[in-house]
């Protein structure tokens, strides 16, 4: 999956909400930062919310490039 493509959101920290940072890092073209208020490391941007069904598709849960290799057998296996 190429992660880039994904629709983005920016965010404030999700502890304290300030919109002040420190860029840290970034990781597959995302910005890992610290808030300059309490310290949090997140991401200020994130795949948006409706691009999640493309990144946990079965494919995540199916193919093992990038997930849960087994997932559904694991999950039937314990489920009962």
């Amino acid at each position: 999956m190429d992660w880039n493509s994904l629709p983005r959101e920016t965010v404030p920290c999700t502890l304290c909400g300030s919109s002040t940072y420190r860029l840290l890092r970034r990781v597959r073209g995302y910005p890992v930062v610290r808030c300059s208020t309490c310290g949090l490391i997140y991401l200020r941007e994130r795949p948006a919310e409706h691009a999640l069904d493309r990144m946990y598709g079965s494919s995540y849960y199916d193919d093992g490039d990038i997930g849960y290799t087994g997932y559904v057998e694991t999950f039937r296996r314990f489920g009962d």
